[in-house]
């Protein structure tokens, strides 16, 4: 049984995929998406772009449609074309990889920026773009409330032994699920799992080093990780 660690609705969708590949998975969210309300004046700005750093940040805004719409990553990117953006430029890697982009292909003089992003971030694009001499104006749209348990169906699990590996492709959601773990007293099963994440998630050794393996994908969209999952688990049956 692998785990996947993300919002519900991207997690079901990820288990699902290996569940059909014939690999059991089962989705855990220990985050909750909450809408924040913007301020109407930002929609009173002529922006020459608009940036976007993860899919609940999409803003649906009839007079932004037609602006170029920087998206990290294609999950990000599907979901502005899905919203009903006509220029979508899918930037890959991570957050600071989009805003060197941004600032190699943008003029700075044909106007401000807006980025949409949730509270937590783990790169500053304002910061940066700032330093590069853009005009930047952040919008916090949304943020992600840990959850405060884990279901008494995921602990039981645990205790069974039934877990071989977990999916956890942000640095936030790792800190909130250990922390549920710890609470539930059942931390130390992590021992016995494979960790599978992103090379770009900026995990410290200490953090993973007790996982009984870890295994990276280079490129950070699930499709990637897919097949490394399968590889991985393709040589684990044939040892077995």
């Amino acid at each position: 049984m692998i785990i996947v660690i993300r919002d519900i609705e991207a997690a079901t969708s990820n288990a699902n995929l290996l569940s059909d590949s014939g690999i059991s998975a089962m989705p855990l969210a220990v985050l909750a998406y909450e809408p924040i309300a913007l301020d109407s004046s930002i929609f009173e700005i002529n922006y020459q772009a608009l940036i976007f750093t993860s899919k609940q940040a999409i803003l649906h805004q009839n007079s932004f449609y037609d602006l170029p719409a920087w998206c990290l990553g294609s999950t990000t990117a599907q979901a502005a074309k899905n919203a009903g953006y006509t220029n979508v430029i899918e930037s890959s890697g991570n957050a600071q990889t989009l805003a060197e982009n941004i600032a190699h292909r943008t003029d700075r003089a044909k106007g401000p920026l807006l980025w949409v992003s949730g509270a937590d971030i783990a790169f500053d694009i304002e910061a940066y773009l700032t330093h590069k001499k853009f005009n930047i104006e952040r919008a916090i749209s949304y943020h992600m409330r840990p959850s405060d348990h884990l279901p008494n169906g995921f602990i039981e699990l645990v205790k069974s032994n039934k877990i071989t590996g977990i999916i956890i492709l942000s640095k936030r959601n790792f800190q909130c699920f250990r922390e549920l773990m710890i609470a539930a007293d059942i931390w130390e099963y992590h021992k016995k799992w494979q960790l599978f994440t992103f090379d770009q998630i900026p995990f410290v050794p200490e953090e993973v080093s007790s996982f009984s393996g870890i295994t990276k994908s280079g490129d950070a969209n699930f499709e990637h990780l897919f097949k490394v999952i399968k590889d991985w688990y393709s040589t684990i049956r044939e040892l077995e």
